[in-house]
């Protein structure tokens, strides 16, 4: 049996009305190079984004090592993702508390 170290089964994500993930299921075997390709919009950035606990799917689920994902697997990963969002008409500690408001962190974090 495949040993797979990034799971995800049926996500989907959509943003004020228009679904941009739908459904996503993909298996990823442990130790392999695994790159997401396609056009502007495809979602690429918006999985990436889930994987490291930056967003959280609408629907479906998203397994590490074989267990629900949860914010301590980022002690074992890392995702590299071209630009970071950040809201340029906030100031640093505003998009700071963004982020932390989205993960859903205590203010003292």
């Amino acid at each position: 049996m495949q040993d797979f170290i990034l799971e995800t089964r049926g996500v989907c994500k959509s943003f004020h009305g228009q679904m941009v993930l739908d459904h996503i299921s993909l298996m990823i075997p442990q130790g392999c190079v695994y790159g997401l390709l396609g056009p502007n919009g495809a979602g690429k950035s918006t999985l990436l984004k889930m994987f490291s606990g930056m967003l959280r799917p609408d629907e479906g689920e998203i397994l590490f090592e074989g267990e629900q994902w949860s914010r301590q697997c980022l002690v074992k990963t890392g995702v590299l993702i071209e630009q970071p969002s950040l809201y340029e008409n906030l100031t640093a500690r505003e998009n700071l508390e963004v982020r932390r408001l989205l993960l859903g962190e205590p203010r003292g974090r």
